[in-house]
Order: structure tokens, then C-alpha cells, then sequence
């Protein structure tokens, strides 16, 4: 389950593509595979294309918010590792740009550990959630 739970942060795609089927996208969209959601939600999103229905709940397992955190790239935005944990270590959280980078961060560093994080960060993980979707449905994209 742990190697499951990491697998789409590899480059490889999963599940396997089958070009019999019609190819990867609808293998995924017609698995059991459990975390499909997960998987599909890997890709990148800008904050303008952020909407309600891409956030997960606060109350979600990690397993739901790791994904969702790795829709935006702190490194890349940031231009550098030091940067983005300057931001991180910070905890601003003015921009919905920074609550991300945080979020982002967090998954990452757990994602480094090869571990689930702690009750504590995972309070901290879920107010990031909540503030990041406030942030959306209150239209502060920037």
C-alpha cells in the first residue's frame, strides 16, 4: 500500500498503458485502482485554474490532499529549493500562491521522509486546505 501510495509520483505511468483499450487515460478512468483520482489530479494547476471542486475537503486522508498539494510546483514557481523552504519555513500565508507553496512543501518533505506525516503537521497540512479553499470561493487567485 505504501508503494501504491507514492506510485504516481514516479515517472512511469500508471496503470500500465494498453493501447487495445484506447490507451492510458481510459485504462486509468476505468480501473479499481483506488487512488485514480489521485492520479489524475497530478498535473498542474495555476491558481487562475483552481476551482472549488479541485480542493479537497480539510477532513480528507492524506493520501487525497498529498495529490491535490503536488498540483502546484514550489520549486518551480519559487525558482530554487531555498527559496520555495524560505517561504515555507516562514508559513506566509497572505497569497493563496504562498498558502500552495506551503502545501506543496509539506508534501514534499513528508514524500522525502517516505512517510505519513505526524498528528501535528497534519493539523497544519488540513488549516492549509481550508485556507487554500477560502482563498478560491473568495475569488483571491493571486
Amino acid at each position: 500500500v505504501a508503494l501504491a501510495r507514492h506510485y504516481w509520483l514516479r515517472p512511469r505511468p500508471f496503470p500500465p498503458f494498453h493501447e487495445a483499450d484506447g490507451g492510458w487515460a481510459r485504462s486509468l478512468h476505468q480501473s479499481a485502482y483506488p487512488y485514480r483520482d489521485a492520479i489524475a489530479m497530478s498535473q498542474q494547476l495555476s491558481n487562475t485554474e483552481l476551482s472549488p471542486a479541485d480542493i479537497p475537503s480539510f477532513k480528507e486522508a492524506w493520501a487525497r490532499i498529498e495529490p491535490f498539494a503536488l498540483t502546484f510546483d514550489g520549486f518551480r514557481y519559487w525558482g530554487s529549493v531555498e527559496k520555495c523552504a524560505e517561504v515555507a519555513h516562514e508559513k506566509r500565508m497572505a497569497t493563496l500562491t504562498e498558502l500552495r507553496t506551503c502545501l506543496f512543501y509539506e508534501a514534499r518533505k513528508w514524500d522525502q521522509a517516505g512517510k505519513s506525516p505526524d498528528i501535528v503537521s497534519l493539523r497544519y497540512i488540513r488549516a492549509l486546505v481550508y485556507a487554500i479553499r477560502e482563498k478560491v470561493n473568495a475569488g483571491q487567485l493571486r
